[in-house]
């Protein structure tokens, strides 16, 4: 099994979940967008692109799975994993900024520095989005953001 035939199983289950929340928050509500039109939507998306890639992954014969992409796959899920538990202690934008910086460091191998210009600016415009703009009531950690 390819690296890409592993994320696109991983990514169809998180789009279909994505999918089945958006549905239980209501797609559509009192004539316009519910507040899980846009899970539904996105989760629609990472299943039906998911699939195209697991159907690409087959089509190429004799790729076997190395150690290396085994190694990149458990590290993202247990990032992800990580950041989801630590949004209640820390807050959601917090966490995210985290799980970016680590992101660009350890797997991208960017300088901490090159990593915090990225990161900073992301999560601000995150914030100022969703919180300031849009109000969405996102969890609020020990720091109250």
């Amino acid at each position: 099994m390819s690296g890409d035939r592993l994320a696109a199983i991983i990514s169809f289950g998180v789009g279909l979940y994505w999918f089945l929340q958006g549905l239980a928050y209501g797609y559509w509500v009192d004539m316009g967008p519910g507040p899980g039109f846009i899970p539904v939507l996105f989760g629609s998306l990472t299943v039906i692109l998911s699939t195209a890639l697991f159907l690409q992954t087959l089509r190429k014969k004799g790729e076997a799975l190395a150690a290396e992409e085994v190694r990149k796959v458990g590290l993202i899920v247990a990032a992800v994993g990580i950041t989801i538990w630590f949004m209640n202690i820390l807050g959601t934008f917090l966490s995210l900024g985290l799980f970016l910086v680590g992101w660009l460091c350890l797997l991208e191998r960017y300088r901490l520095l090159a990593a915090l210009k990225i990161a900073v600016p992301t999560i601000l415009v995150a914030y100022l989005v969703f919180i300031v703009w849009l109000q969405v009531p996102f969890p609020k950690g020990f720091f109250g953001f």
